[in-house]
């Protein structure tokens, strides 16, 4: 398993959830030891430099991920629309960058789990 953002890596398998146009999605997250610290927290706050990663997947044994979502916790400040994370978008592929910000789809639906720092929690569950 690839680890994200050095130190030791959390991997998580999801159950499949409804995906919107989607059908289906399965995957794989990643969390480094600092966002590892805080991530099953009941009200988590990760501390700048906190890497989150999400592998997408069609199907449970898929062995490439459709796309590769990663967040990461910046310096209070850096981002007052996303709660100071930066979000990327890579294609599961080749792991090219298809898309890096601060607002816009990633922040706008992330902020429905503002309380919980930003972050999604249901693959916890």
């Amino acid at each position: 398993m690839p680890t994200y953002g050095g130190g030791t890596s959390q991997t998580r398998k999801e159950k499949p959830k409804p995906q919107e146009n989607d059908g289906l999605s399965f995957g794989v997250v990643y969390a480094n030891d600092l966002a590892k610290v805080e991530i099953e927290k009941e009200k988590p706050a990760f501390p700048a430099g906190s890497i989150i990663v999400r592998e997408k997947r069609a199907k449970p044994d898929d062995e490439t991920p459709q796309i590769v979502i990663a967040m990461v916790k910046r310096e209070k400040g850096f981002s007052k629309k996303s709660g100071d994370w930066e979000f990327f978008v890579f294609n599961g592929a080749d792991l090219t960058l298809q898309k890096r910000e601060t607002k816009g789809n990633c922040a706008s639906c992330h902020t429905k789990v503002e309380k919980n720092d930003w972050v999604f929690r249901d693959y916890l569950k």
